[in-house]
């Protein structure tokens, strides 16, 4: 399944993956260690011609058996991504998860709560997602599938929650907002949309999308040019009232429409 996904993606294709190993419950109760599995992912690794993980993130339980096991895991990985695990310890997965933030890694993301359980009703919806493109693309060949299932780091999501409101793409979407804010607030009407248009122009220099996401199937998509306006225009307003009801610091942000 990795494999697919790089495939696709050309950003992780650049840069890499992060690699989470969630190592959480009793050592005893892990099934035993399939070696014939382990031999195949190991030699898919040394194959593939891209850079495939830029970091390894371990998340375990702090007991001697796990300590010892990732030991032994480390010293017969690869070395292409021997030196880049970093190991994560507790005693819940709520500590072990407080870890990963530091390390831009956004845990309202991860397909586990909390508590460790699965998140069950988000993988379904993954499962589905995949399905749907395998058939559109066993059903038209030759004729790109225009939806986006991974976004790339620079682009703009229109969505709420705090995951997406942190993604590096809309951090410098609202910043760049933010600065051209009392340019905006003292043109005229023309002046105003001609200012959209260039918040528009520098995020799309950077090969950056501003991509909706579609709430029933999970997608993301191209904003029509229309709503975009409408939004970077949206996003100029809240960016104002916030800046009234209190002083903008440095690390504040105005709410995205």
């Amino acid at each position: 399944m990795h494999i697919v996904l790089f495939e696709e993606d050309e950003e992780t294709q650049k840069r890499g993956a992060v690699l989470i190993h969630w190592w959480m419950e009793p050592f005893s109760s892990r099934p035993p260690p399939d070696h014939d599995l382990y031999n195949e992912a190991y030699y898919h690794v040394r194959w593939l011609p891209m850079r495939p993980y830029c970091s390894i993130h371990v998340c375990m339980l702090n007991t001697v058996s796990y300590q010892i096991f990732h030991r032994i895991m480390i010293a017969l990985s690869v070395p292409e991504i021997r030196y880049h695990h970093k190991v994560h310890t507790g005693t819940s997965c709520e500590d072990v998860t407080n870890n990963l933030p530091p390390f831009g890694i956004p845990v309202d993301l991860l397909p586990i709560t909390a508590t460790g359980a699965v998140k069950v009703k988000e993988l379904q919806k993954w499962y589905e997602r995949r399905a749907k493109k395998d058939e559109f693309v066993e059903d038209n060949p030759g004729v790109p599938f225009d939806k986006i299932e991974l976004p790339g780091i620079r682009d703009v999501l229109f969505a709420k929650g705090k995951p997406y409101q942190a993604h590096l793409g809309n951090q410098e979407y609202l910043s760049l907002i933010i600065r051209l804010l009392p340019r905006h607030e003292a043109a005229n009407r023309k002046g105003k949309r001609e200012i959209v248009l260039y918040v528009i122009q520098k995020t799309r220099e950077k090969k950056a999308q501003f991509l909706i996401k579609d709430r029933d199937d999970g997608w993301w998509a191209d904003v029509p040019e229309g709503i975009l306006l409408d939004k970077v225009s949206k996003a100029f307003s809240n960016a104002s009232s916030a800046t009234r009801i209190r002083p903008m610091s440095t690390g504040s942000m105005p709410r995205q429409p």
